[in-house]
């Protein structure tokens, strides 16, 4: 039986790696943790069983190339395009005014 592969968003991934969000994205960056899937076009998240193998691989011991070379399997696995994402937040999108505020003009 397959297992379901699990998409988790940042703090459930900080949660799961004790990381804080500045630290998850260094080791991103650093080529120490895999770059979240894009979800949505605001949303990103990680799959399950990549987390669960950096998590193992930090408890049995692994150096950091090691973790980067499973890093870069786990990115191949993938599939795709899967380069990190580092856009700029998106800044909200204007609001329309409120009908009121045209009638009272």
């Amino acid at each position: 039986m397959s297992h379901i592969v699990t998409l988790l968003r940042r703090r459930a991934t900080q949660a799961a790696t004790g990381k804080s969000n500045g630290k998850l994205y260094e080791d991103i960056k650093d080529g120490l943790f895999p770059a979240p899937v894009k979800i949505s076009e605001r949303a990103v998240a990680w799959p399950d069983n990549e987390i669960a193998a950096i998590n193992a691989a930090r408890i049995a011991g692994k150096t950091d190339d090691q973790i980067r070379e499973l890093v870069g399997k786990l990115k191949a696995a993938r599939g795709g395009d899967a380069a990190p994402i580092n856009t700029p937040p998106i800044a909200p999108k204007p609001r329309k005014p409120a009908a009121h505020a045209a009638l009272a003009a």
